[in-house]
């Protein structure tokens, strides 16, 4: 019986090992389909009070020229329109440049240069957050984090 036991173990460790693995990469590929999506005015991009960091999404892989759907990072952004009722947008930017994953986007403010409207892209997020990430006003974007520090 304990002959049993010492086989027994290390398969369970094994397996519990591949299958947390494999659902922890699958379970964060999201394809968003932005046309089902509502886009985010034009003043976003143009606002002069900023546009406060909730969350990123930074997106770990490249995008190749024949790429059909690109991959995207994405950013929750508080926006405050001339009032102080604020709106959430989700910027979407497929340019992929190099941003450190943080913890504490809240400290940004960002930058923001129109890009090309796409219908879908690919992120990684939690599927979780997928339809609260839908929910919300989209908008392409490059994205430049900016802080006072």
């Amino acid at each position: 019986m304990k002959k049993c036991y010492q086989f027994l173990l290390p398969l369970i460790i094994y397996s519990s090992f591949l299958t947390g693995c494999s659902s922890k990469f699958n379970s964060k590929e999201i394809c968003l389909n932005t046309d089902n999506m509502k886009e985010a005015e034009d003043g976003i991009i143009n606002s002069q009070q900023g546009n406060a960091v909730i969350d990123a999404y930074i997106c770990e892989k490249k995008n190749l020229k024949n790429d059909t759907i690109p991959w995207a990072d994405v950013f929750v952004c508080k926006f405050y329109n001339n009032t102080s009722v604020a709106d959430t947008v989700i910027l979407i930017d497929t340019q992929l440049r190099k941003v450190e994953p943080e913890r504490d986007y809240d400290i940004y403010w960002i930058e923001l240069e129109p890009t090309q409207k796409l219908k879908k892209c690919k992120v990684l997020i939690p599927r979780s957050q997928a339809d609260y990430i839908r929910k919300h006003k989209y908008r392409y974007a490059s994205v430049t984090l900016v802080t006072d520090d």
